[in-house]
């Protein structure tokens, strides 16, 4: 059985090296801006009463900001078995 026919080389090694650098750029975006995004909502639901609605929303806001994260790494997780699968290697004509 011919592994490379089932995984090419180039195109895990690809697929790999994207899913890396795309996990590293989204890391570092949610931390640098979750904590001060996080820490406005906070700040704005005590010093204003805004009422159950706004509350309600900025709650809903704030919960999907924080289970963003889990969202992309699945993902991410998903693209990146996907075009590890892929039989053949993708080439462009120039």
């Amino acid at each position: 059985m011919n592994v490379i026919k089932y995984f090419p080389v180039r195109s895990v090694v690809w697929a790999i090296v994207v899913f890396m650098a795309a996990l590293f750029i989204f890391a570092i975006l949610y931390v640098s801006l979750g904590w001060p995004a996080l820490a406005i909502i906070n700040q704005f639901q005590q010093q204003f009463n805004l009422g159950d609605n706004a509350n309600n929303v900025l709650e809903f806001l704030k919960y999907t900001f924080l289970l963003s994260g889990i969202i992309v790494v699945i993902g991410l997780i998903m693209w990146l078995y996907i075009n590890t699968r892929k039989r053949e290697v993708l080439t462009y004509g120039v």
